[in-house]
């Protein structure tokens, strides 16, 4: 089976404060050898979206996947659908919720109904919605359980699937294989980030 490695642009969000710096490490990140880039909206926005696409052309950088803000797909969802066909990519990965209290289960399940309907309505789009957690899925909400437990239960796997980012859950104390067998199929993408 083949594999498709990329980078997460937010990994290099350091070096990509002007054009010239985008399109050095666009042709820094091809050179290694990465089949493509998972953009952060957040982070693109410093240029065109056109600047980025012919970039991304020129040193045969596909995109792998659009990352953004859950509150800003879920407000602007044309936006989000019109940026996934700019760059020709199928993946929409929601880069967590910023107002949700994972403390909180019934945020936490009100969250889980949110990324259901977000999902229904991109995979009408053929588009897919994968959910990337950090270690806040991974607290103890107040009746003890664990918010990545309520969002795989409570998502539908036809509309929403998984990036697993393994940092915070080792960050977080627990076991990534253990996880990553939890979510199984529902894990489209992994995101490898170090540990110290």
């Amino acid at each position: 089976m083949e594999r498709t490695v990329g980078i997460q642009l937010y990994m290099t969000r350091d070096y990509l404060g002007n054009g010239k710096e985008i399109a050095e490490t666009l042709q820094r990140i091809s050179d290694i050898g990465y089949d493509g880039v998972e953009l952060c909206n957040f982070l693109t926005r410093k240029e065109e979206e056109q600047f980025w696409k012919t970039n991304m052309d020129r040193v045969n950088l596909e995109t792998l996947a659009i990352h953004e803000v859950f509150e800003d797909m879920k407000a602007d969802m044309d936006g989000c659908i019109r940026r996934a066909e700019i760059f020709e990519t199928d993946n929409v990965v929601s880069a967590g919720a910023m107002e949700v209290e994972y403390e909180d289960s019934s945020q936490v399940s009100g969250l889980a109904k949110d990324l259901n309907e977000v999902g229904r309505k991109l995979r009408a789009r053929g588009l897919t919605l994968m959910y990337h957690n950090h270690n806040c899925e991974f607290v103890r909400t107040e009746k003890g359980t664990i918010p990545m437990d309520i969002l795989l239960k409570e998502t539908d796997p036809d509309y929403v699937k998984f990036e697993v980012d393994t940092f915070w859950i080792a960050n977080s104390g627990f076991t990534v294989m253990e996880w990553m067998d939890k979510i199984g199929t529902r894990m489209k993408y992994m995101h490898i980030n170090d540990f110290k």
